[in-house]
């Protein structure tokens, strides 16, 4: 027995949907009296070969129901039928599909429908000429030439389309009998009226004020109720219940229940939480930054942790930007060679399923003293000094002359009037003597006490592999970003100042900045060991790191801002600069002149047209004199 679906929510006894029930196997979902798209239908059955779309032969439906129900069903539309409109049968079926089911297609049959009189019980067969090829309307039904579709393979599937076919008689582009009007945002501050429910989505999710004004005041629910939505008026209602102390998020939900509008997207920074090695009995903790990518869209959402030793704070995020720390407590934990994982889910508004983001890390023992303060404070001078000890040979092999040459107009000295020749042959600076050890001496001492001051003060947790790739990976991306920096300073005060920068220039400039780099970088990699133990003061320095970019952006920007006159003035005072002003001065009043001649013209016909009582009348049309006889059609007057 098929399972039926009438419109009206009840079946006259005899009726064509009530046969196709008894008669058509378990796998069939049976629609009575849809209404697609303004098209009413008789029933519409739902298989796994596809729709069979049915309609009773007119003349029929009078005794369809044993002379009780005029049109053959429930849903109470009266003796009449809609007729089909002009085209295919199942031109509105097919509409309905590409607008509610666009990946959907489905094979459709369309089914002309008779009552059998001869037939002692209810019984329908086809109207076609080859009838008697069945018995029944039955078995017209499931004899079909096509295939299983693959599609409707799912028993979820075929309810869920044999649902939509009886309940949204009203499609998202479906022009609705009234218009929706919103109390703003039209032209000039009119009402804007919205005839489908496409567009009604579209002007709430461009005004969010009105959208979330008549979802949540319930004139959205009545509508969508009153022009045959009402999935979509249960979605809305559920949109307020579940939205109810973040109107934003009710409006979110119902949007995207409707699938009309894109999902926001999500930013996870970073995507993998990896905590590294810690110490048995401990805490660590990272922080996980959670956005709202490019595009529409308001994000919310929940996390979850996925095992009970991991902490999350908040676990709730209702807005764009969102620091959740993530914590991990070892206590419960066994010490071992093998990393543990774990996964925190994101359940947010910008996925169907939750986003996971999986954590690792190792749980260790501590460490010996001899380790902690021996080995580890000797390995970091070692190795920090060695670096700082090729960068101080790399500035020797530079020639100490470069160096004092970069450094002339940094300190604004008249270097205006130096001689032509290269740095290198300048005579007075030839003559100085080979100092190579006096820089290697001082860069690689810098280096190595810091080092080893990080070496000393890196966690217990931490061996010593693991706190160097740290610091060598830090220590690399300020080296980088100081000898950019360092270079574009040099270009800039060169051309301030009208000193010739040559590449020595910027070689030593970013050998500076490398020099530099492993100051920021060890206390940036101490303050990160320490805020991994302190929650607080990860927060803190998150924040603090974004008002150190923000506070670099506008001193860079102020300096640009000092050094563009010394750019600007002497090009805007070039005659090329000068030719360019005049021709956009002539192209400026050429064009001011034509809109003035326009607006002068549209004005004055206006006024022509509408006001001038100067213009004589047209002489209206003299009637005919009684004495003067008309003329005589083929003869004289």
């Amino acid at each position: 027995m098929a399972e039926l679906l009438p419109t009206g929510g009840w079946s006259v006894p005899g009726s064509l949907g009530g046969y196709l029930r008894e008669m058509l196997p378990d796998e069939y979902v049976v629609v009575a009296d849809p209404v697609i798209h303004g098209c009413a239908y008789d029933a519409i059955a739902v298989g796994p070969q596809g729709l069979a779309v049915m309609r009773v032969k007119d003349g029929e439906r009078a005794g369809a129901a044993n002379g009780s129900a005029a049109n053959g069903g429930a849903g109470g539309r009266g003796n009449g039928q809609s007729p089909l409109p002009p085209g295919p049968p199942l031109g509105p079926v097919q509409a309905f599909l590409s607008e509610e089911f666009p990946a959907l297609h489905p094979a459709m049959r369309y089914i002309v429908a008779v009552r059998d009189p001869e037939a002692d019980l209810p019984t329908w067969r086809i109207a076609e000429a080859d009838a008697m090829a069945v018995d029944t309307l039955a078995k017209a039904v499931t004899l079909s030439d096509q295939p299983p579709d693959p599609a409707l393979a799912d028993e979820t599937a075929r309810e869920d389309l044999a649902v939509a076919l009886r309940d949204r008689q009203l499609t998202v582009g479906q022009r609705a009998a009234k218009p929706f009007v919103f109390r703003s945002g039209g032209l000039l501050g009119a009402s804007a009226k919205a005839w489908t429910v496409r567009d009604v989505v579209a002007h709430m999710d461009r005004h969010h004020s009105d959208g979330i004004f008549h979802l949540c005041n319930g004139t959205l629910e009545q509508w969508l109720l009153e022009e045959g939505a009402p999935h979509l008026a249960k979605l809305a209602h559920r949109a307020v219940i579940e939205g109810k102390n973040d109107r934003r998020r009710a409006l979110e939900i119902f949007l995207i229940g409707t699938g009309l509008v894109a999902r926001p997207r999500l930013a996870l920074n970073p995507k993998q939480v990896n905590l590294g090695y810690i110490l048995d009995g401990t805490t660590a903790s990272e922080l996980l930054r959670i956005r709202r990518g490019r595009g529409r869209g308001y994000l919310y959402g929940k996390l979850v942790a996925g095992e009970q030793w991991l902490h999350l704070s908040p676990k709730d995020f209702t807005s764009n930007v969102a620091d959740v720390v993530v914590t991990v407590d070892t206590t419960p934990l066994l010490i071992g060679p093998e990393s543990y994982r774990a996964e925190v889910l994101v359940a947010s508004s910008a996925c169907a399923e939750p986003e996971p983001v999986p954590v690792r890390f190792r749980v260790v023992a501590m460490p010996s003293s001899l380790n902690r303060w021996l080995l580890r404070p000797l390995a970091g001078l070692l190795l920090a000094g060695l670096f700082g000890a090729v960068i101080g040979w790399l500035f020797a092999r530079s020639s100490t002359v470069s160096v004092l040459a970069v450094s002339l107009p940094i300190l604004s000295l008249p270097v205006v009037s130096l001689p032509a020749a290269p740095v290198s042959e300048w005579p007075f600076l030839r003559a100085l003597p080979s100092m190579e050890l006096l820089w290697i001496a001082p860069i690689a001492l810098l280096w190595a006490i810091l080092g080893a001051a990080r070496g000393a003060t890196q966690p217990p947790a931490w061996p010593i592999h693991f706190a160097v790739y740290r610091w060598l990976r830090r220590t690399v991306k300020w080296a980088a970003g100081l000898a950019v920096v360092a270079a574009l300073a040099t270009w800039g005060w060169g051309r301030s100042l009208g000193v010739d920068v040559t590449r020595a220039f910027y070689l030593v400039a970013a050998l500076c900045g490398l020099a530099a780099a492993v100051l920021p970088s060890t206390i940036g990699e101490i303050q990160s060991s320490r805020a991994l133990r302190n929650p607080v003061l990860l927060t803190g320095r998150r924040q603090a790191i974004s008002s150190a970019v923000r506070g670099a952006a506008g001193v860079f920007l102020l300096l640009v801002l000092l050094s563009a006159p010394r750019f600007l003035v002497p090009a805007i005072g070039s005659p090329q600069a000068r030719e360019a002003l005049q021709t956009a001065q002539g192209w400026g009043m050429t064009g001011l002149e034509r809109m003035s001649a326009t607006i002068d013209d549209l004005f004055n016909q206006f006024t022509l047209r509408y006001y001038d009582r100067r213009a004589p009348a047209e002489p209206a049309a003299a009637p005919a004199s009684p004495e003067t006889p008309l003329p005589v059609a083929g003869g004289k007057p």
